[in-house]
């Protein structure tokens, strides 16, 4: 019983990424999906996109973007909130690439053998 119980709160939980792209299951108060390409800045009156308009594959350019996107989220003022991007979540088929991706000490995805400057400069 237990288990079942454990494992419908997972699927409800995962149901809101799943589904985040539809209005028909969860909105945000701007009757929008909660990722959208044109969410009103709500005291400004202009919009702002929380997704890009063509999704891609997963990979450093995409990954890249949509953390760049977090960054530059505005908020109710249309003013950058400040936010930071904490956790990435995969499908189980694409967390190889996800872990080289934000793991690797080389420049993931690539043979040549170069160093990721922002990992050594960090480290």
């Amino acid at each position: 019983m237990a288990k079942a119980a454990a494992n419908t709160i997972e699927v409800q939980a995962a149901s809101v990424l799943n589904n985040a792209t539809n209005t028909t299951y969860y909105t945000g108060f701007d009757g929008l999906a909660l990722a959208s390409t044109s969410h009103t800045v709500l005291f400004t009156g202009g919009t702002y996109a929380n997704r890009p308009a063509t999704l891609g594959a997963l990979g450093i350019t995409t990954l890249q973007a949509a953390v760049l996107r977090i960054e530059k989220c505005p908020d109710q003022d249309g003013v950058i909130a400040g936010l930071r991007a904490k956790l990435l979540v995969v499908p189980p088929d694409l967390r190889f690439i996800a872990h080289e991706i934000l793991k690797s000490e080389y420049k993931p995805l690539a043979n040549s053998g170069t160093y990721d400057v922002g990992r050594v400069a960090n480290a």
